[in-house]
């Protein structure tokens, strides 16, 4: 009989067909009265209610009248536990038919349907679980055998090295050994003439991995032609370091450890290894199998028994107001019940049902060249680490947080072939609710989940997944046998002859994105709806929101004519809003009434799209779409409920800041602040760190945000919100729940930072970040000054990346600086830059070296390669070019040119280091004739050009390739500075 563990229920049948029935537990307590303590197995108590006890309480269901009156739930986190009074009429007819049947506490179990893997790797349909046992006996039979084996190999090998390091020490201690002040090879020579075995422990590891590599067939020379094939290819030198370190067991030890205390512990430990050698020899494999069972169900009753005395503690009830019909004289009143929710949540950071947080954090591993991702689960009373997430997978957990969905990718041996799965979980069991092949359905293409288009959003009632995938496509070919050749509709559909033809993309980081379509995953169905319209050839949907009413989104469409952009980093990108039904299929466009606060002040750019909680709000940030790629939004919203659902503006584009302490702008300031929708008050939650705050969720009044800076890495952390009418903090109890690991033995942080503040021409301030090491005797230091890219960005106070790190570490101090065209000091210092490139951003020449990260060097020539042609206008003239039906005028080269540094090359003296990612859509390398003119004028100059690598030159090992590059360039090309002008002098 199949057993569940924590099930109380009953569970009946005969093993003899596989078919069980799971039965819950329903008792009568009084007359008209039910309590239910247990449902049947993988029925979840939410689910439940939602779809049985609900309905039996309105009368929902079809054909079915109300059957109950009220009820009430007393749930804990392991029980369940509905009271439910009915009629006592109901009541008699429900005992006649059968509680079970009525109140659905039924469900079946079938063990004779298994399909799995057998043992040789094939799917086979098993009926019972003995078949199963029956079928992997002889492969954990030889297993085992080969474990025995392992350890006795193993043991034998450590019981030598322990007795060969005892005799060393012997030996040293006799004085018939001589290490010191003696050259490597002649320790090798006393070793061997006193035939002091090679390490015995990794003699044996590396003879165990070659008869591995030869069952593989990827090792096929003999110990002796390795050493034949490595002194024909490796110095003398690198072979005696070989043979180093198949001794360095011996002289590798510690001078304290050369005792006689020390010798007789090593030969007391070396016969317990060979004691312990014999016992296992005199044991068969299943005596293994055995030892392994017996410690397995020693473990399970241990936890067993911990469970089992954890549970004598009664846990806290979560009590939930019960159902009741309305009526008239009632006196729980809508107020009453939102000042009891108030005064719960008040307490409710000390209660047992607090919030647990999903997030995951990404670690770059060198060693492995790739970037580590693992899952955490946090609360106020602890952190665990799940699992690791592989780089090619996306997660998302759903609102409530009981499931998770991951897109999984596996690739083939070279990546050509790819598959794709969604895997949906139970978050409380870990069971596996949905596993689908998405590749093998050819639903559509590949799901898309690497850039600004990539989305997975559960639908509110969180049965369905919406995510963007690209349309399935295969152009037929010329010579397909079953052409129709005078069909000429049929060979439109077919493509025939478009197997080579351009399809434009999204640009940078958007290869991928050509013609996505919107789909479904739909848990409960385990089917893909695919939603394939003819309005997505003129429009690529972006930023979606899933509307409250369970069946419609809203989304951002790009407009796709008269051509694709680059759109990573571009927020300018021209389109408008849209609400799609999937049931009707229909398309309504938003933003169209001439009341609309969007439409009289031509924002046609929206992102960041959500609703209020309870729905009655959409609310999202727009602009026009115009001139830079990133600038300063309004905050606006749309009252859902209305008819019209007309724009407006709650928080407008901001100019200039009016103060220090003025709001200017949705970017630069990076807190969390807090906007009433009604009124448009706008304050700053008081967070008690300086540094950078970023809001992730807020669930239930609850935010989560995280939290850095340039000396401290980044933290999470919980607080619950409460509005107040007064200027006190609305923040209560802010708590940290995980944060960034930093070795000291990596990373010492012995920095501090501040904010240095600089005054323009014209009287405008602007800012710059200093981070200065600590130094003795205020020893001058070297200053690394960093502008960022964009060139409409912002430096961040935040943790910094490898490279800065690492010139931290090696004493230089950093200045970040904002200039004309930075974020966050109101949209009219973001627009004064374009058109004055070369002017207002000049560097002066007293720098001693300079790196340069996939820079623009010639505007003109970057104009017919990049993915942002209108960028390349914009930012040398200051005017945002309208149409493209005709070439660049004489006017446009000449300021693209005068723009650029090229135009300047013949002035630079600063040596010159050039990194260079050739995958880079954005910046299209176009060095070579900068370069040469370097070269030719004897100006010292390097280039690293990464074959895989786009704009942002983010892989692991690019990233540490260029940070220790950029350190060594600066030490020489100091060091060569300074010995110049000591012979000026």
């Amino acid at each position: 009989i199949p057993w569940y563990k924590g099930f109380t229920g009953e569970i009946v049948g005969s093993n003899n067909n596989g078919k069980f029935e799971s039965r819950g537990i329903i008792n009568v307590i009084e007359n008209g009265t039910v309590e239910i303590t247990e449902l049947p197995v993988k029925t979840w108590t939410q689910t439940y209610k939602e779809k049985i006890i609900e309905p039996m309480f309105d009368g929902s269901e079809k054909n079915k009248p109300q059957l109950l009156q009220d009820y009430k739930e007393y749930h804990t986190d392991t029980t369940v536990h509905f009271i439910c009074r009915l009629k006592p009429d109901d009541m008699a007819k429900a005992e006649q038919k059968g509680l079970y049947d009525v109140f659905s506490l039924k469900s079946s179990i079938n063990t004779s349907n298994m399909v799995l893997f057998d043992a040789a790797g094939c799917l086979r349909k098993f009926e019972t679980p003995e078949q199963i046992c029956q079928e992997f006996f002889e492969c954990r039979k030889e297993l085992y055998k080969k474990r025995k084996a392992y350890l006795e190999g193993m043991l034998q090998a450590q019981s030598n090295q322990l007795s060969e390091k005892a005799r060393f020490i012997m030996m040293k201690i006799n004085n018939e050994i001589h290490i010191e002040n003696k050259r490597k090879s002649a320790i090798i020579e006393q070793l061997q003439k006193h035939k002091f075995k090679r390490d015995p422990v990794k003699q044996w590891k590396d003879e165990q991995k070659r008869k591995e590599l030869e069952m593989c067939g990827e090792a096929n020379l003999t110990e002796d032609e390795e050493e034949d094939e490595a002194e024909e290819n490796e110095a003398v030198n690198v072979e005696l370091e070989k043979k180093v370190s198949d001794y360095d067991y011996l002289v590798g030890m510690a001078i304290w450890k050369l005792s006689m205390e020390d010798k007789d512990k090593l030969l007391a430990e070396s016969e317990a290894k060979k004691r312990e050698l014999n016992i296992l020899k005199g044991k068969e494999w299943f005596d293994l199998y055995e030892e392994d069972l017996k410690t397995f169900l020693d473990a399970l009753d241990a936890q067993e028994n911990t469970e089992e005395n954890a549970g004598k503690t009664k846990p806290k009830m979560k009590m939930e107001k019960g159902k009741k019909r309305q009526v008239k004289d009632d006196s729980d009143s809508d107020s009453d019940f939102i000042v009891k929710k108030k005064e719960k949540r008040r307490q409710i950071i000390d209660d047992d049902d607090e919030p647990e947080v999903n997030s995951i954090w990404s670690d770059r591993a060198q060693q492995m060249k790739k970037t580590v991702r693992k899952h955490r689960v946090s609360s106020f009373k602890y952190n665990r680490e799940t699992k690791k997430i592989d780089k090619s997978s996306i997660i998302s957990v759903c609102p409530s947080g009981r499931k998770t969905a991951i897109l999984l990718e596996i690739k083939d041996g070279n990546g050509a072939d790819r598959k794709q799965f969604f895997r949906v979980t139970d978050n409380q069991t870990g069971a596996c609710l949905l596993c689908i092949n998405v590749t093998g359905m050819k639903k559509h293409g590949v799901v898309i989940k690497d850039s600004v288009f990539a989305v997975f959003k559960w639908s509110p009632n969180e049965d369905k997944l919406l995510y963007l995938a690209e349309r399935q496509e295969k152009p037929a070919e010329f010579y397909d046998a079953d052409l129709e050749w005078n069909d000429t509709e049929k060979l439109a559909k077919l493509k025939i002859g478009d197997k080579f033809k351009v399809v434009e993309s999204w640009g940078e980081q958007c290869v991928e994105v050509k013609r996505p379509i919107i789909s479904i995953l739909d848990i409960n169905e385990e089917k893909i709806d695919i939603f394939d319209e003819e309005w997505m050839d003129k429009i690529t949907p972006e930023s979606f929101v899933w509307c409250p009413d369970n069946s419609s989104i809203v989304f951002f469409g790009l407009d796709n004519e008269p051509f694709k952009l680059g759109r990573m980093f571009c927020d300018n990108r021209p389109g408008t809003l849209y609400t799609f039904n999937f049931k009707t299929k229909q398309l309504v466009q938003l933003i169209t009434n001439p009341q609309d606060e969007c439409l009289k002040n031509n924002f046609a750019s929206f992102n960041q799209l959500s609703f209020s909680p309870d729905g009655s709000y959409l609310v999202f940030f727009a602009r026009k779409a115009d001139g830079p790629h990133s600038a300063c939004f309004a905050l606006c919203k749309i009252d859902w409920n209305s008819c019209d659902k007309i724009s407006k503006i709650v928080v407008p584009i901001v100019d200039y800041p009016t103060n220090e302490n003025s709001f200017v702008g949705i970017f630069g300031q990076y807190v969390v602040m807090a906007l009433d929708l009604k009124s448009s008050k706008l304050v700053e939650l008081k967070l008690p760190s300086k540094g950078s705050y970023k809001l992730l969720d807020v669930s239930d009044d609850f935010l989560l945000f995280s939290h850095d800076s340039p000396n401290s890495p980044p933290s999470l952390y919980l607080s619950h919100f409460e509005n107040k009418d007064d200027d006190s903090n609305y923040l209560n109890d802010i708590i940290p729940l995980q944060s960034k690991q930093i070795p000291d033995d990596l990373i010492k942080i012995n920095w501090d930072w501040r904010i240095v503040k600089f005054m323009r021409e014209e009287n405008r301030p602007y800012e710059g970040i200093l981070i200065q090491p600590s130094t003795e005797n205020n020893q001058k230091i070297g200053l690394v000054v960093l502008p960022h890219g964009g060139p409409h960005n912002s430096s961040l106070c935040s943790w910094p990346r490898r490279e800065v790190l690492l010139m931290l570490q090696n004493g230089y101090a950093i200045l970040f600086v904002q200039y004309h065209g930075s974020l966050g000091y109101g949209d009219s210092f973001v627009r004064s830059l374009p058109g004055h490139c070369g002017d207002l951003d000049v560097k002066d020449n007293f720098y001693r070296a300079c790196v340069a990260l996939n820079p623009v060097l010639d505007i003109l020539t970057m104009h017919s390669l990049t993915d942002i042609t209108d960028w390349t206008i914009y930012e040398s003239t200051g005017v945002f070019p309208n149409n493209y039906k005709s070439p660049l005028t004489e006017e446009q080269r000449n300021a693209m040119f005068n723009s650029s540094p090229i135009a300047h090359v013949h002035k630079i003296k600063t040596p010159y280091l050039l990194l260079i990612g050739e995958k880079d859509l954005r910046v299209t390398p176009h060095y070579k004739i900068f370069i040469r003119c370097l070269q030719a004028n004897k100006v010292k100059c390097k280039v690293l050009s990464y074959p895989n690598s786009n704009h942002p030159l983010e892989e692991v090992e690019v990233g540490a390739d260029f940070a220790i590059n950029i350190m060594r360039w600066f030490e020489e090309s100091i060091e060569e500075s300074v010995n110049l002008d000591n012979k000026i002098n």
